[in-house]
């Protein structure tokens, strides 16, 4: 029970730094992964999941035209959810529109491109012991986790705060 409050305390102060707030910050973040699979590649370009609050998960629009038409095809957006993610049948269940400009184009920059994120293996010494201890121990921990990019940004922060200390 004591990693996993470990973890929910490197979750938050990692997720505090970003423009991401409580209410379903992981999830909105797995969303967030997989949001062109889930609303294609023209709607991905115009449209971010921004969080998920009282089992409504808002969304950003760069474009009210674009709020209009996600709007009509919310049902078929909320089907291809729980397709994807049973768990979350009772986490979303309706879908909000935000029109903003400004916090569309902030929360796109705030996502970190793949290509910037240096893995963890490059941050620290491999052969360090302590490292090892700490990969090890992540790894049992995530064990279960069936995204292997997200599970391996968990890891990393993991060992990057207990590396801190």
């Amino acid at each position: 029970m004591g990693m996993l409050k470990d973890l929910g305390q490197i979750l938050n102060k990692t997720f505090a730094k970003h423009r991401y707030r409580p209410g379903g910050d992981v999830d909105t973040i797995i969303l967030l992964k997989n949001w062109e699979h889930i609303v294609g590649e023209k709607l991905y370009s115009v449209s971010l999941p921004q969080r998920i609050f009282k089992e409504t998960l808002y969304i950003i629009v760069n474009h009210s035209a674009y709020a209009h038409h996600l709007k009509q095809v919310s049902d078929q957006i909320l089907l291809k959810i729980e397709s994807l993610y049973p768990n979350y049948r009772n986490k979303v269940k309706q879908l909000r529109f935000v029109f903003s400009e400004q916090a569309f184009e902030e929360i796109k920059q705030s996502i970190p491109k793949e290509s910037q994120a240096p893995k963890i293996k490059e941050l620290f010494n491999p052969r360090d012991p302590k490292f090892r201890t700490l990969y090890a121990q992540a790894e049992q921990l995530f064990i279960d986790m069936p995204d292997d990019d997200l599970k391996e940004s968990f890891i990393s922060l993991y060992i990057q705060e207990h590396m801190k200390n």
